[in-house]
């Protein structure tokens, strides 16, 4: 048996750090926007972060500070996140669950892209209803503090309820 390349081993032990801390964060996306945990859910992003909302052929449900363009509404750097954030419905006026499954990552060095497929789950009429489906496209730096952030998310809506509240404030 061969002796084991102590720097192939460690490349690799990276590189599933990175995978594990990139998936820790879309968790924490989830666990805190259900929440209205602002703080921790802006620290998800670079300073300069992207969020980039899809509607598909349904219109925007809301702007915030963020820029309309042809499929949605960019939200970009902290304030426009944050106006963004604030807005979003939680707990006791709206219960929601993001769920994320299966994500696609890819490692380039100190930057790294993914695909995760996102299911939300609202209580619609007392009941829990799919509300929406639809894939997270994100791009990702590795920051001073080893921690991963979003430099770019695009989220597609590829399916969502017509009939149910508006995911957001009035007002939002």
């Amino acid at each position: 048996m061969a002796e084991p390349d102590l720097h192939a081993l460690l490349t690799r032990l990276e590189q599933l750090e990175s995978e594990r801390e990139i998936v820790r964060t879309i968790n924490q996306f989830g666990h805190t926007i259900d929440y209205g945990l602002e703080a921790e859910w802006l620290d998800c992003f670079l300073p300069d972060g992207e969020l980039d909302v899809i509607y598909g052929d349904r219109p925007p449900s809301r702007m915030a500070l963020g820029t309309r363009h042809a499929r949605g509404v960019l939200h970009r750097g902290t304030e426009q996140l944050a106006a963004w954030i604030a807005g979003h419905t939680r707990p006791p006026v709206r219960i929601h669950k993001h769920l994320y499954i299966e994500p696609r990552i890819k490692l380039e060095g100190e930057t790294a892209t993914s695909i995760t497929y996102m299911t939300r789950v609202d209580v619609i009429g007392g009941q829990p209803e799919v509300y929406a489906f639809g894939r997270y496209h994100d791009e990702w730096s590795r920051c001073d503090d080893g921690r991963w952030r979003i430099k770019r998310r695009r989220i597609e809506i590829e399916g969502q309820r017509d009939d149910a509240p508006p995911p957001y404030a009035p007002n939002a």
